[in-house]
């Protein structure tokens, strides 16, 4: 039994999750990936400058995933090349080194140091005036590996100028104002344990800080811009607290960052006791903040013991509002829509050696789960052939899920085959 739940486990972190939550720094890769031909052809161009003993960097976060990023930095027509590598010395830090198209191929044009061991993270924004792009480089200390600190570049006649650098603990960019003004957003940690939402903006290409906000102390994991439920746009800070998660709402209200969950009674309101972040809406007009309810049946259970049912809230004025309800598996991978009708009558339990959930009416009893109504099942590659009761949902990888609908079609609370198809959905956390 432990052995299949690990091997699913397995299957899932590297199937669900995809490469986006794997490091591919070469240090931890017994292959880099391998060149295309134009980038076999950069590199030669950077060794022909550096030297062989050079490694490739491949970042771990943020939009670009590869050593070699292709991007025109100044507006000109013409794509740059930014090629991120490090001495093979034990001690030696993290470079970039700027390369452009010539009529005999690509050429080295600058080399400069971030200063740190350690690449991070790179990401591109168009956060300067007139929507000149910033190349948003995170790196660390191997030492210190907790401290990040973000490097925003400009590159403007054949120079590359560090315009910011910025210990943080998480950020993104983008337009929170009325005034349409692009920032760059960091969650930053004083030294006495505080931390602050600090917004930069750019005066005359260099990002100065602009206007800040109070954050509670948590672990951050995670912000994101979208929008409240009443049209407005937010930062959606999570982070961990209290053996749970919590969410803080930052948005402007007369010229001025307001963060009206960061007392501890409002923040109470956005905390659930599972791992679970914000996510977008299906139409990807807002944010949605997770808060959870015992299911039916599971309310005197221990916290670790318990199941519960996610809903989805959308945050405004008025504070939470529920926009949708879902058991969120993130054992299965899977999150199943709630109904109406089911909810308070319809409770769930886990079948491990099956590797499934079932929805059942629930009388009082956890233990009557006869009259069932669905079961989600995950078949994996060594199940053999899928029961062919069971009706195919869809795919991932080598994980197959697959559904069994029951109750008769005089119960209200039966569900059609089309119906429950429309309920069951692939869940992947968000960051």
């Amino acid at each position: 039994m432990k052995r299949k739940l690990a091997a699913l486990a397995v299957c899932l972190c590297v199937l669900l999750c995809g490469c986006d939550s794997l490091s591919l720094n070469s240090t931890n890769l017994m292959h880099p990936p391998k060149l295309s031909g134009e980038e076999q052809e950069i590199y030669a161009a950077l060794t022909a400058v550096t030297g062989q003993n050079v490694r490739l960097r491949y970042p771990a976060e943020g939009k670009y995933r590869t050593a070699i990023v292709k991007y025109d930095l100044d507006d000109d027509s013409q794509k740059e090349a930014v090629v991120f590598y490090q001495g093979t010395d034990t001690a030696s830090l993290v470079r970039i080194n700027i390369l452009e198209q010539s009529e005999d191929g690509w050429v080295s044009v600058q080399d400069v140091s971030t200063g740190q061991s350690q690449l991070q993270g790179v990401n591109i924004a168009r956060v300067f005036e007139a929507g000149v792009p910033a190349l948003l480089v995170s790196v660390r200390d191997s030492t210190t590996p907790e401290t990040s600190t973000l490097l925003a570049y400009q590159y403007r006649d054949g120079r590359l100028e560090n315009r910011m650098e910025q210990a943080y603990v998480a950020y993104t960019t983008g337009v929170l104002s009325q005034d349409g003004v692009p920032e760059l957003f960091l969650i930053c940690a004083g030294q006495d344990g505080t931390f602050t939402l600090e917004c930069f903006r750019s005066r005359n290409f260099t990002l100065i800080n602009y206007r800040s906000a109070r954050l509670a102390s948590m672990t951050y994991t995670g912000i994101q811009l979208g929008g409240m439920g009443d049209g407005r746009q937010a930062l959606f800070i999570d982070g961990r607290m209290d053996g749970g998660m919590a969410t803080q709402v930052v948005y402007e209200q007369d010229g001025s960052l307001v963060n009206p969950l960061y007392a501890q009674d409002n923040l109470s309101l956005a905390w659930r006791a599972r791992e679970i972040t914000c996510m977008e809406s299906d139409d990807g007009t807002q944010i949605l903040i997770p808060t959870l309810t015992a299911l039916p049946g599971y309310e005197g259970y221990k916290p670790e013991e318990q199941l519960f049912l996610t809903s989805w809230n959308s945050y405004g004025e008025s504070g939470l509002s529920v926009q949708k309800t879902q058991l969120v598996s993130t054992y299965l991978g899977v999150s199943v829509d709630i109904p109406e009708r089911w909810m308070g009558t319809v409770s769930a339990k886990y079948l491990y050696d099956t590797n499934e959930v079932k929805f059942f009416y629930y009388d009082g009893d956890l233990k009557n789960d006869g009259q069932e109504y669905l079961r989600v099942r995950l078949f994996t590659k060594n199940d053999g052939q899928p029961e062919e009761s069971y009706t195919p949902l869809f795919s991932k990888g080598l994980l197959e899920y697959r559904m069994l609908v029951s109750g008769s079609t005089d119960d209200p609370l039966a569900l059609s085959g089309g119906e429950a198809k429309s309920l069951v959905h692939p869940y992947n956390q968000s960051y």
